[in-house]
């Protein structure tokens, strides 16, 4: 791995700790608080892994063109 693809795939590790260990557990309490449930969120979540795969892979081909 290059030292880019490293530093991209640190980013979405971190990401994807705010996203699942901060943000899912605070919207699971909002919800239990008796707010609506937020549907978007849920889209972001379970497209998380995707996105984050096209990123990885958008930054592999840039690296593979140079």
């Amino acid at each position: 791995m290059t030292a880019k693809v490293e530093k991209m795939q640190r980013f979405w590790n971190r990401a994807a700790v705010f996203v699942y260990g901060v943000i899912l557990p605070l919207a699971c309490l909002i919800m239990a608080l008796g707010d609506s449930i937020p549907y978007a969120l849920f889209v972001f979540w379970f497209g998380f892994p995707y996105i984050e795969q096209m990123g990885m892979d958008h930054t592999r081909q840039k690296e593979l063109r140079r």
